[in-house]
């Protein structure tokens, strides 16, 4: 199940402030106005000597850091794991949701009783297709718990 993988996954960084997860594993940021013009928020790049995070240069700082969550999930869960993709397939659009639900859990980790789910993670930059999805995601786990 895609919860597990991502909390298990996540249980090893939830406690690290996110510049602390970049140094610890040498990932730069780079901000690309090149990227402004393009569809996508920011971009994982991993090469035999590098590994860096593109980012648009004009992103508010809470739709940055969902943004660099959201690459460090695609990090984390695929490169760590060796599952690469490349272009979009099924498994690909599996990847992105993967990465979104890692970014999303590692922002509720901190999430304060009193504001919704959805809510709090707009705050946070994260869209609102992709919080409405989570809460559903979320929402639909534990009644499956509870049912049990």
């Amino acid at each position: 199940m895609i919860y597990q993988f991502v909390v298990a996954t996540l249980h090893n960084c939830a406690d690290t402030p996110v510049n602390d997860i970049l140094k610890s594993h040498d990932i730069k940021l780079r901000y690309d106005p090149i990227m402004n013009h393009g569809p996508t928020d920011g971009r994982l790049l991993i090469s035999p000597y590098s590994k860096k995070i593109f980012l648009k240069s004009n992103l508010p700082p809470p739709r940055e850091q969902f943004v660099i969550l959201h690459e460090l999930g695609h990090y984390f869960l695929e490169y760590e794991n060796g599952i690469l993709h490349l272009g979009r397939t099924e498994l690909g659009g599996r990847m992105e949701w993967q990465a979104d639900l890692f970014a999303a859990l590692y922002l509720l980790k901190n999430k304060e009783p009193g504001l919704s789910i959805i809510d709090y993670l707009q705050l946070n930059g994260c869209p609102e297709n992709t919080a409405c999805r989570v809460y559903d995601y979320l929402d639909d786990l534990a009644t499956c718990e509870i049912s049990s």
